[in-house]
């Protein structure tokens, strides 16, 4: 074959066919996917930014990549809003995000056993020497046994972390984590979560970043860090409002507000707080949160923000749901009115008493006097 007619090959076929032949043996490091997902070298725009905070909620079918970086590389050099990224992650970085795709799908199967929720957390842009937000972490057991925990871990630096994780985990029972960022020094700084755990699906990785800036940075903050909305009998509505601040010294313009959680069915936000929204310091807007349960039942889950400047902490969503109280059921209806001797009655079927001969005479005497017209 002559060598230049490879050139003349489409590029991604090329890319695939490197993948196939080393794609198994590329080492993969699933907790530094976990980081490349939000954040790459040169701030150049991630994943996060067309498939979202919360990959397990699949947009744009990103889980299809699940342990598959023959088809991250094919998408990558076939779809055209996504062609920079080639030259951003290499077959090594690809592999990683592949890898940590497949964490992804096992907390976002239907049949999950476990969950971990919000999937990503988001500093956004801290002042140097700020204060960090506080952002919580959950971690549900869905399984019906206990479930034995390792100690939580940040692979990275720039965080801390502190926990209530017990070493056994109750069926059906939740423990907190709280992330904040360090701001000593200017920078962006990326790390991953590690939950290990007696379990096939063990580890479950969840993506940290931030940016220091020694620059004037808009700030963010929500007036609470938890919506309670009590019990509700099932079909209720509530709704409850969340007001976001603008502070520092420079405009903040929102990002994408997410609901992640397993119980964020029940949960809808509307409000002022649109993407796109620039809230000049000072200045605030409101979030309506409602909250409407289908079922009983608990549900909860997680608020979160993006903005290009500090994002505020993760706001925590409660609610209750009993069972609606029983409907009386309407009377029964009256029987049909019998029919009686003078008529009147409108019963369909067999009439229960002798016909009325009237109809038959009449008729009787319709044919006698066509007969004797015709004669």
């Amino acid at each position: 074959m002559n060598p230049r007619s490879w050139q003349r090959w489409p590029r991604f076929v090329i890319g695939v066919l490197a993948v196939s032949a080393a794609g198994t043996a590329q080492a993969q490091d699933a907790s530094r996917g976990a980081q490349w997902y939000l954040q790459l070298p040169g701030e150049v725009p991630s994943c996060v930014s067309c498939h979202g905070p919360d990959p397990t909620q699949n947009r744009n079918n990103i889980l299809r990549a699940a342990n598959q970086p023959a088809t991250l590389l094919r998408t990558l050099n076939t779809v055209g809003v996504m062609g920079y990224l080639r030259d951003s992650l290499n077959d090594a970085a690809i592999a990683d995000l592949a890898a940590y795709l497949a964490r992804v799908a096992v907390v976002a199967a239907p049949d999950a056993a476990v969950a971990l929720w919000p999937s990503t957390v988001e500093f956004g842009s801290l002042p140097v020497g700020a204060a960090s937000p506080l952002h919580s972490v959950w971690l549900r057991n869905l399984g019906g046994a206990a479930l034995d925990l390792a100690r939580p871990q940040l692979l990275g630096s720039g965080f801390t972390l502190s926990d209530d994780c017990p070493a056994s985990l109750a069926p059906g029972a939740s423990c907190r984590l709280a992330l904040r960022a360090s701001t000593a020094a200017a920078g962006p700084s990326a790390a991953t979560l590690q939950l290990g755990a007696s379990a096939a699906w063990s580890p479950l990785l969840l993506g940290v970043s931030a940016s220091v800036v020694s620059t004037a940075a808009g700030q963010l903050s929500a007036n609470a860090a938890q919506l309670e909305f009590g019990t509700l009998e099932a079909g209720a509505r509530l709704t409850r409002s969340i007001t976001l601040t603008s502070h520092g010294t420079a405009p903040v313009t929102l990002g994408v507000a997410t609901l992640t959680g397993p119980g964020r069915g029940p949960f809808q936000f509307d409000g002022a707080c649109p993407p796109g929204t620039v809230l000049a310091p000072g200045s605030q807007c409101v979030l309506q949160v409602t909250y409407a349960p289908a079922v009983a039942g608990s549900a909860q889950a997680t608020l979160q923000w993006r903005s290009d400047g500090v994002n505020p902490g993760t706001v925590t969503l409660d609610g209750r749901a009993t069972a609606a109280a029983g409907v009386v059921p309407p009377p029964s209806p009256a029987p049909p009115p019998s029919a009686s001797p003078g008529g009147g009655g409108c019963t369909i079927g067999p009439p229960d008493q002798l016909a009325d001969v009237s109809h038959a005479v009449l008729l009787a005497l319709a044919l006698a006097v066509m007969v004797w017209r015709r004669r």
